[in-house]
């Protein structure tokens, strides 16, 4: 059992309390989450960080060969991105069907978190990912012109 204030028992308050807790993570998460993959996608206040990569690379002195692998990446990528963007508007589905339930199982809640957080997870583990195989592609007199800082692809003269 467990109570409100020493000495006054109240019964169930702990599973409410889990409940609630579990609601707010799964909310802030959610929308959390929904602004990210978002911000990632094309249209959404002009942050497509994959386009922004292609624009920064169609902008430098790079022999054909070179532009069109490193452009192949960036494709292959994008194809990646969308399947798992894909996958978050399912989990987020999943996720407001729980929480539109009478009672919502508070560990299905929390396992809906989890899975969301792990695609979160994923998705910036494959954007970097993407970022350093350009990088690599790039003749290393033109690595330093590619600048990564913070979640976001940035050139020499951006920063």
């Amino acid at each position: 059992m467990s109570s409100t204030r020493p000495g006054i028992e109240v019964p169930g308050a702990r599973h409410r309390g889990r409940a609630a807790l579990a609601l707010c993570l799964a909310l802030g998460l959610g929308f959390g989450l929904a602004g990210s993959a978002g911000a990632r996608g094309p249209g959404h206040h002009g942050r497509d960080r994959l386009a922004h990569l292609e624009r920064r690379i169609e902008g430098m002195q790079l022999d054909d060969e070179t532009r069109s692998a490193i452009l192949a990446v960036i494709d292959e990528a994008r194809q990646e991105q969308r399947s798992l963007r894909e996958e978050m508007r399912e989990g987020h589905e999943a996720m407001r069907q729980l929480l539109q339930q009478d009672a919502p199982d508070t560990e299905a809640v929390e396992a809906q978190v989890e899975a969301l957080g792990a695609l979160e997870t994923e998705a910036h583990k494959r954007g970097i990912a993407t970022f350093l195989r350009v990088r690599a592609m790039l003749p290393e007199d033109q690595r330093d012109a590619l600048a990564f800082r913070g979640k976001h692809f940035r050139s020499r003269d951006e920063r």
